[in-house]
């Protein structure tokens, strides 16, 4: 089975090919306690979470098909907390996007969304 990844180049051929692959990374960043586990973990398992863990750095996958298309999604759940503010970066590299993530009751972000604009804004998508 061959695998493209999100960040190339779609052509038609590769659109209609059912047998390719799309593999796209996606780090989930924001505050401490903002909801990103939760968010991935109902998306990749389909349940909610019961109880409050904090994470440190987590992967989930979530497989699903767009007509014939097989779309592969790699979820990088990151911590909030400041304490890891150096090492959160080492996730950014070959990610296709990051999503940023915040609680509507506390709507400020912390140096997460300044930290990504100079680590990671340039070379992929921010939403």
């Amino acid at each position: 089975m061959k695998e493209r990844r999100a960040s190339q180049k779609l052509s038609s051929k590769s659109i209609m090919d059912p047998n390719q692959n799309v593999k796209c990374k996606i780090v989930v960043v924001g505050d401490s306690q903002c909801g990103k586990t939760a968010l991935l973990h109902v998306f990749a398992k389909d349940c909610f979470p019961e109880n409050y863990v904090p994470t440190v750095f987590e992967n989930y996958t979530a497989s699903f098909e767009i007509d014939t298309q097989r779309i592969e999604l790699s979820l990088w759940d990151t911590t909030g907390s400041p304490y890891y503010d150096n090492v959160r970066p080492l996730s950014y590299p070959d990610s296709d996007a990051v999503l940023i993530c915040f609680d509507i009751s506390r709507p400020e972000l912390s140096a997460v969304a300044t930290d990504l604009r100079k680590d990671k804004a340039k070379s992929c998508t921010v939403m």
